[in-house]
């Protein structure tokens, strides 16, 4: 490498962030003979850029405009030394947007067209130059720049140019700034040892995910359900068929925000979504640019340039921008604010039109926010961010997912935990994960492994009730069970004699969606409620628990026989009376009526008595159990009935639904 000489003092009265003068001035040195240390790497990064027919437009005695656009605010200085290397300049702007009053397309626009009517040469650098260049130079540009980060082989060819030593292939070295490049490669040393420092500086500033490997896998994850599944596993697969050549990378629907309350899983959605596309993962949020730097507006820029700039290094990844709403809608912000706050905004929404629409990106990009509403709607457009999917609480399915993936191998192997996720509903991801880790905690305090009690003491309250009156209100929950099952009126989902409102017990069960049903099925489906009063009966004596609102057994039961006979054509009369929702109101002043309807429900209540002293033994037995457990699935339940249909006492025929 040629021995470097002091820079001629004429070198430095070239304008510099828009304060100098000198016209016209050439000084013709050799490139690398004019560059300090501090730009071997950005010289680099621009002789590789020119091409040689723009090198001979910067090196003729025409006028020209030069604009530069750079990967970070960090490298303005150095890529401004190294264009000196190449030419002189009459002006030299350099503007990062942290001017509030200067960087501006507006400003600058008749000194700059002004000296290149004269014929002289003006470069404007910036990380954004339609943003922050005066709009004539950025429109009469004769020459274009756009340097990316230095790739590993202009990283090794720097370390030869300043040690002399040949550093052989360089990797693990992305997502560094400017100065961490001039930091580690230094004059004096050996290249291994460059290498050595880069490698380390790279791991402190690592902005990837080091812990992705105990994510899910998308075909694992917890409580993945509707548009966010769809949208999460329609993304696997075209990754795939990019991976494998048959699918162009910008064909990859890529984009998107995941909204939803704290605790629905937005965060461990896109670990599992990185993951499984076996990519690493660059996270950052509004929050940790101001976290990690002073909080001036240029420093801020320049953490969100550094994290932007590292993502596209380690692509093809996952960029993730979490906390995207402490971006303020730009519509809501007083004139004070919308001065800081609107060169972040546009610097934020250039490095998405960078990285979801160049052709040559390899980023996944996916924000995250509690308060979708508050988004500024150019983040949302098509072309960036593209769509919001929702992510709600998990379903009852969801919740036993995200238990057994909370619970492992070890605690509670093979339980049925579909009583615990329905009597948990409503709740989130975080909230479930809470229970699984507060039932461990009990258990290990009692020196025992984990039991279901555990689990159900975290997700229901503690009950005063007496053991007679939960013995009680088990057996009606079960009798009700036990019909559904016994007579095939549906799949009992759980039963729990958990307290939720007015409801001392409550049985889940999933009905057949049927299109029609027989004057049998109806019959069933009342024999079913009815069973609940029935066992109150044969156990003791019955009770107000099957009666008082219209939702109660008594009150469904008598609606739906009521619907038969006026409405259903399932009675003695064709006659369409009402609509089945209203037809219970015929009840106040049709006496007929009201003899049919209670003839009905006294004959299929005698069908109930008998049944339930059937299985007099499994009711009490499955209520015992559920006294103890609280919530039992219908799994267990149904195991314990096997071959009691068999048993079943006949029901009268009824007619067909026309």
């Amino acid at each position: 490498m040629a021995k470097k000489q002091p820079i001629p003092p004429a070198a430095t009265a070239v304008a510099d962030h828009e304060d100098g003068t000198a016209d016209g001035l050439d000084l013709g040195l050799d490139t690398f003979e004019r560059r300090p240390d501090t730009a071997v790497l950005a010289g680099i990064l621009v002789d590789d850029a020119l091409t040689a027919e723009q090198r001979r437009m910067l090196t003729s005695p025409d006028g020209v405009a030069l604009v530069v656009k750079i990967p970070s605010i960090d490298w303005s200085d150095a890529v401004a030394d190294a264009l000196r290397g190449v030419t002189s300049f009459s002006d030299m702007l350099l503007r990062s947007g942290a001017s509030r009053t200067t960087d501006k397309p507006d400003q600058g626009n008749d000194r700059v067209s002004g000296r290149l009517a004269r014929g002289l040469r003006v470069c404007g650098i910036s990380v954004a130059p339609e943003q922050y260049l005066p709009s004539a130079l950025v429109a009469g540009a004769d020459v274009r720049l756009d340097l990316a980060p230095p790739t590993p082989g202009q990283v090794a060819r720097a370390i030869r140019d300043v040690t002399g030593e040949d550093p052989g292939p360089v990797s693990g070295v992305h997502g560094l700034g400017f100065y961490d490049y001039v930091a580690a490669i230094r004059r004096g040393s050996t290249a291994t040892a460059c290498v050595d420092r880069l490698r380390a500086a790279a791991a402190s500033r690592s902005v990837a995910d080091p812990t992705l490997s105990e994510a899910p896998l998308l075909q694992d994850m917890p409580g993945l359900e509707g548009e966010a599944r769809d949208w999460s596993l329609a993304l696997a697969h075209d990754f795939q068929e990019y991976v494998q050549g048959r699918l162009p990378f910008e064909a990859l629907d890529r984009c998107a925000v995941f909204a939803g309350e704290a605790g629905v899983g937005k965060t461990l959605l896109v670990r599992s979504i990185a993951r499984t596309l076996g990519v690493p993962l660059i996270a950052t949020s509004v929050a940790s640019w101001f976290g990690s730097t002073p909080g001036f507006l240029g420093d801020v820029v320049r953490e969100c340039d550094r994290v932007f700039s590292a993502a596209a290094a380690a692509a093809p990844a996952v960029l993730y921008l979490d906390e995207a709403d402490g971006l303020p809608r730009r519509d809501r912000l007083d004139r004070r604010n919308a001065d800081f706050w609107k060169p972040i905004i546009g610097n934020i929404l250039l490095k998405l039109d960078s990285v979801t629409s160049g052709v040559s990106s390899r980023l996944i990009v996916i924000a995250a926010t509690n308060f979708a509403e508050d988004l500024d709607p150019a983040l949302i457009r098509p072309g960036r961010l593209t769509r919001v999917i929702t992510i709600r609480k998990p379903s009852s399915d969801g919740i036993r997912g995200i238990l057994r993936h909370h619970l492992g191998a070890d605690d509670l192997p093979g339980a049925d935990l579909t009583g615990v996720a329905t009597l948990g509903a409503g709740a989130t991801g975080a909230e479930v994960a809470g229970w699984v880790k507060a039932a461990r905690r009990q258990a290990r305090v009692a020196a025992r492994p984990m039991e279901h009690a555990d689990l159900i003491a975290q997700v229901a309250p503690p009950d005063d009730r007496t053991r007679e009156e939960l013995l009680a209100c088990a057996r009606h929950e079960i009798g009700h069970a036990l019909a559904v099952s016994v007579l095939s009126v549906g799949e009992v989902v759980s039963v729990t004699t958990v307290r939720s409102g007015d409801t001392a017990g409550l049985t889940r069960t999933r009905l057949p969606h049927r299109s029609t049903m027989t004057r049998a099925q109806v019959d069933a489906y009342v024999v079913s409620i009815l069973c609940g009063r029935a066992a109150d009966e044969m156990f003791g004596d019955a009770t107000t628990g099957a009666g008082g609102p219209a939702q109660s057994d008594l009150g469904m039961a008598t609606a739906t026989l009521v619907a038969a006979h006026a409405s259903l054509g399932l009675g003695a009369s064709l006659l369409h009376r009402a609509p089945d929702a209203q037809a219970v109101e015929l009840l106040r002043w049709d006496a007929d009526l009201r003899r049919s309807v209670d003839a009905d429900l006294r004959r299929l209540y005698e069908v109930a008595q008998r049944l339930v002293e059937v299985h007099r033994s499994d009711i009490d037995v499955l209520a015992h159990r559920l006294v103890e457990a609280r919530v039992i699935g219908g799994v267990e339940i149904r195991a314990h009935l096997t071959g009691a249909a068999a048993s079943a006492p006949r029901l009268a025929k009824g007619g067909r639904r026309g």
